[in-house]
Formats: structure tokens, sequence, C-alpha cells
């Protein structure tokens, strides 16, 4: 899980559904990035099997998504993609609730959808460790990569796709928004 501490992340998901995974699943572990442990032990309490990197630097990225099984989104809605392209161009699974961004940014073969509540998630994530097919997943990867040739064309498509839909509105996001 990747994203900022803000009620819109809905990080609380992640973590109510985590608890119930680990019954079934005692060895599985969660790696977030982005909230601090402070904030994290706030809402979550114990911390079995949670690893908490805090803020993670833009150009490490690739490497810890190459370090990790399923990339989650939790987020409530999700405006721009950017995150699902990364994911995906690390051949890392996407894992998220049906928002506007992620629909857009990932391509209907490679969606694992859940709705938004604790025990749908875990029973998501238990599907996908129970019978997740890496190869196939792979194949399927890599024609969305051969698709977009490299990952600029992938993230200028999603941005043409948002300033279409956005209209003179993008602009003004652009100026206002820190990357």
């Amino acid at each position: 899980w990747i994203g900022r501490f803000s009620s819109e992340k809905n990080l609380p998901l992640i973590l109510k559904a985590f608890q119930h995974l680990k019954k079934t699943h005692p060895k599985t572990s969660l790696i977030l990035a982005g909230p601090t442990r402070e904030e994290i032990t706030v809402i979550a309490g114990e911390l079995n099997g949670i690893t908490i990197l805090g803020k993670v630097d833009y150009a490490d990225l690739p490497r810890l998504y190459r370090s990790v099984d399923v990339l989650v989104s939790t987020s409530r809605y999700e405006g721009y993609g950017r995150i699902f392209i990364e994911a995906l161009f690390c051949d890392l699974p996407v894992m998220a609730t049906p928002t506007a961004g992620f629909l857009e940014a990932v391509p209907p073969d490679l969606q694992i959808q859940f709705p938004s509540d604790e025990i749908s998630l875990a029973n998501c994530l238990r599907h996908f460790i129970e019978n997740h097919d890496k190869k196939n997943f792979l194949e399927k990867v890599t024609l969305f990569k051969a698709h977009f040739k490299k990952y600029d064309a992938a993230v200028t498509d999603i941005t043409q796709t948002w300033q279409k839909l956005m209209g003179k509105k993008w602009s003004w996001f652009l100026s206002h928004k820190n990357w």
C-alpha cells in the first residue's frame, strides 16, 4: 500500500482487511509506504506483520514495486492513475477499489477490483494469494507495455485523457498541484 496519510486513501480499510487475512494466512505481511509509524499505530494498534516504510523517495519506487507481490489501493477516489501504471511497468499486479483513476489506467484484463469493505478486500487478497497465475499476468502485462511502448507514453496517454475530461480546469490543476 502506497499513499499519504489522508482520509481519501482509506488506510484503515487495508489495516482491517489485513487482520482478517492473517487468520487464514498468518505468514502474510503488509508493507506500507507513505504514513509514519506514529500515524499507523493510532489507527492499527498492534503492528504484527506490518512493515512501515514511511515516506519513500520517488526514485526508489521501482525497487519497492519489484519487491512485493501486489499493490493494493484502498482509495475512496483516485482521479489520476499514475501509481497503477508505475506498478504495471514494474510487473506488479494492481488490486484496487474501482475508482476513476484505476479504471482508466488499468486495462480490464489486468484489473483486480474489490468493493471497499474489509471482508471483500480480505477475500480478494486470499483469492490472489491462493490463485494468482504469475505467468498469465506477465503475458498480459507484456502486451500492455508493448501497446504503450514505454512508461512515458502510458503516463502521457492518461494525462491526455484527463486533459480532455477536465478541459480548462486541467491547467489550473497542474499549476496548483505539488508533484
